[in-house]
């Protein structure tokens, strides 16, 4: 499994044990389950759309003639490149929100 690592400052001022326990109420709290549902679903509908979108259009336009098999092609590796950019969008969302569950959960404390 790979891990990517994102540096917090204001966690990083607090003590291993402290750190540990707030990543802990933070992943399991609820505003932060009920936003990753939310950020998965919206990530995913908007780039089957995008996908959609751009296949219909290269079918519409002609852009590819009579080549079916380029007309393939092109369709795989725009779901390929969507799939691609869903997982970045969804990293990107979730790194944004931990920041943000991190920095209210010190602040409370």
């Amino acid at each position: 499994m790979i891990e990517f690592r994102f540096k917090i400052p204001e966690l990083e001022a607090l003590s291993p044990e402290k750190q540990e326990a707030v990543w802990r109420r933070c992943l399991e709290s609820e505003e932060y389950v009920g936003s990753m549902r939310k950020i998965r679903v919206i990530t995913f509908i908007t780039s089957l759309a995008i996908a959609l979108t751009l296949i219909f259009t290269i079918m519409w336009t002609g852009i590819i003639g009579d080549r079916y098999w380029l007309g393939a092609v092109s369709s795989l590796g725009i779901l390929a490149l969507s799939i691609v950019m869903m997982m970045y969008v969804q990293f990107q969302l979730m790194v944004r929100l931990m920041r943000k569950l991190v920095k209210k959960e010190v602040d409370d404390a």
